[in-house]
């Protein structure tokens, strides 16, 4: 017993050592000593392959303490230059950290658990009751946003209601749906509806939303970059041949390169993808569908609830298949984006 503690004792001592010290690793794996819960390198792998694979300096209490990488320290510490990235530092306050260890594959989501995730309202001539046929992101407390199709319809039918704060869009929920009227759209100028270029439309609400526990804004993505964990939400299809689901699905998917999605697409069309956009799939057969249009592609960065918004979705070749889904690419459309919502 009393060599036990002893142990116990020299290595409580030689961690708390080590974390004084702080810097750890060598090379490229160059880092420093923190919590598993602070590093965010660390939490994006934990969420995403369910390890991470770091060195590991020790423990701190019941909590792993890992090697952090530096350039991932470096990179939040960088002075935020953009409109929409000081937004998202301002979500994140007051928000618990959270490190959810999902595997997505098309499930129900939970209520709260994507609480930008907004639904477009359309109302036809001989209804009473609104159609949910698109989807949104709530991105600020009166913005938010879609693809440029859901406003630019053959039918000339465009949205007129945004749905907030549920994920069963008849109403089941056990709390009430925040419904607010639209006061403005705004399609990107370039959009090009036949060829779904710039597929991306931004909507103003007629009455600014109060943040709560299942109405939140979501971050935008800043990189060019295509990151992995991708999840994809919305109300659509659950099948080629059944109905729009009415309660919010969600699946993972992973980043296919634009050269290699462009293959897919040539061989069907004459219509290449091109680097404003960002194409997803899975191995499981798992994809957006009709009556996801305008809904997120988006991923968890940090070992928070809030998620940041990485493309919309935009089109596909069927639905579940061997094809890849295009998204509209946020980081391409963020100077037009903060034109708009923080002039």
């Amino acid at each position: 017993m009393i060599v036990l503690y002893l142990l116990i004792f020299y290595a409580d001592g030689f961690i708390a050592d080590f974390l004084d010290e702080g810097k750890c690793g060598e090379g490229s794996t160059k880092g420093t000593c923190k919590m598993v819960t602070e590093c965010p390198v660390a939490a994006a792998a934990i969420r995403n392959k369910q390890h991470h694979g770091l060195e590991r300096c020790g423990f701190e209490g019941i909590t792993e303490v890992v090697c952090c990488p530096e350039e991932e320290t470096d990179s939040r510490t960088q002075i935020v230059t953009r409109k929409s990235d000081h937004a998202c530092k301002e979500y994140v306050k007051g928000l618990p950290p959270d490190i959810t260890f999902l595997i997505l594959k098309g499930d129900n989501a939970t209520l709260g658990e994507f609480p930008h995730m907004a639904a477009l309202g359309y109302l036809y001539d001989d209804d009473v009751e609104y159609k949910w046929e698109c989807g949104a992101s709530l991105i600020s407390s009166n913005f938010v946003l879609t693809a440029a199709h859901c406003l630019v319809r053959t039918d000339n039918k465009s949205p007129t209601k945004v749905r907030m704060g549920v994920i069963d869009t008849t109403g089941s929920d056990k709390v009430e749906a925040l419904d607010v009227n639209i006061k403005k759209k705004y399609v990107n100028p370039q959009y090009q509806h036949r060829q779904k270029r710039h597929d991306i439309a931004l909507l103003e609400l007629e009455t600014p939303i109060t943040k709560s526990k299942y109405v939140h804004p979501a971050c935008l993505y800043q990189e060019g970059n295509d990151p992995i964990g991708l999840v994809v939400t919305g109300w659509g299809l659950t099948s080629q041949s059944g109905d729009p689901s009415t309660i919010l699905q969600k699946a993972t998917l992973e980043p296919v390169p634009v050269p290699t999605c462009t293959k897919y697409y040539e061989a069907r069309s004459s219509r290449p993808i091109l680097n404003f956009q960002i194409c997803a799939m899975s191995d499981d057969g798992r994809d957006t569908c009709s009556g996801d249009s305008g809904g997120p592609l988006q991923v968890q960065q940090e070992p928070s609830t809030i998620y940041t918004i990485v493309g919309i979705t935009s089109y596909g070749i069927g639905c579940g298949g061997k094809n890849p889904g295009v998204y509209t690419r946020v980081s391409a459309y963020l100077d037009w984006i903060e034109s708009i919502v923080w002039p």
